[in-house]
């Protein structure tokens, strides 16, 4: 039943807005929410696969997840703010707020990061994803097992998915063997570019103030320590999430490398095939997974040499490209 890909029934393809899945700070991805299954409706097309992974840093998911999702509209929203306030400057409607030869006003630029970090904030995405805990009925176990069984269906109604793991991974890849790109973003890059936006903007606001505070200096002198002096902490921050990432890069790349189904973590093997509530014996997850790749793909083993070769060949490119914000992809995934 999981490997034909086809659902138990067709409501049982659920999807939820992003903004249920992301309130509370992600707390449903964190296991601290319940009660959201009630936002979720049943649907034929999901924007987002988001897998319910207990090894990722939920935060990490959230942040990155937040920024994929908001950052383009809040850019928007803050260039739109920010031109008023240039114009209504120019035109005099609006008083110069510093008096230095560098800036007399900072009007586009407050208006500019408050319409950033309110739409940030509090602008609602419509979109469907899917993620487990909010799309799996977790009070139901009839509906919670109709959903394990029609995971391979509910992948493929996915356009995109972030926050893999195994399984899911060979799921994905099977319900897409014609495609040609496979696009990865790193779960850091919500933290990096966060940090880098806000860096930006506290220096945007604080540099005519710095300016004026090495006024004593020449003007070029004074600009270049005000500049040095706005930049220096958010440089030591990107620094050391830099190289956190590099660190992480490496030891995914080599683990990809020596990549094998039988090192996969399952649950089943940490409560040794025993329902910790009511005793009775489980189904073996791996079982079940090996089955599935078996019929999908032939043999573990050709799974695996996708995995060490196209994924791993693509996960280098993609995450040591400079454009990997920008880049157009077929079919995304997180790490």
């Amino acid at each position: 039943m999981v490997a034909s890909m086809e659902p138990t029934r067709a409501e049982i393809i659920r999807g939820v807005p992003v903004h249920c899945a992301l309130r509370g700070c992600g707390q449903a991805m964190r296991g601290k929410q319940r009660g959201l299954y009630k936002f979720s409706r049943a649907t034929a097309d999901i924007d987002e696969f988001w897998s319910h992974s207990w090894h990722t840093s939920a935060w990490m998911k959230f942040f990155t997840a937040w920024y994929l999702n908001c950052g383009v509209i809040a850019a928007a929203f803050g260039m739109v703010g920010a031109a008023p306030g240039c114009i209504l400057h120019a035109v005099g409607a609006l008083p110069a707020t510093v008096d230095n030869s560098f800036c007399k006003s900072q009007w586009s630029v407050l208006i500019g990061v408050t319409f950033y970090c309110l739409s940030f904030m509090f602008w609602r995405v419509r979109k469907l994803v899917f993620l487990d805990f909010l799309c799996i009925n977790q009070e139901d176990e009839g509906l919670k097992a109709e959903a394990m069984l029609s995971i391979g269906a509910i992948l493929k109604s996915s356009a995109s998915m972030r926050f893999w793991c195994v399984f899911e991974l060979a799921s994905f890849l099977r319900s897409r063997l014609k495609e040609e790109h496979l696009s990865i973003r790193p779960n850091l890059m919500g933290p990096v570019l966060l940090i880098g936006k806000a860096g930006l903007m506290v220096l945007l606001v604080a540099w005519p103030h710095l300016l004026q505070v090495f006024a004593g200096s020449d003007e070029i002198m004074g600009s270049t320590l005000s500049l040095s002096a706005g930049l220096l902490p958010c440089f030591l921050c990107l620094v050391y999430v830099g190289r956190r990432f590099c660190c992480s890069l490496d030891t995914l790349q080599q683990q990809l490398g020596k990549f094998q189904v039988n090192d996969a973590k399952c649950y089943c093997f940490t409560v040794n095939h025993v329902d910790d509530k009511t005793g009775e014996r489980i189904l073996c997850d791996r079982d079940i997974m090996m089955k599935c790749i078996g019929i999908w793909f032939g043999s573990a083993t050709d799974f695996e040499h996708l995995v060490r070769g196209h994924v791993r060949t693509t996960l280098l490119r993609e995450l040591t490209n400079p454009f990997i914000c920008t880049g157009k992809s077929s079919w995304p995934l997180v790490l």
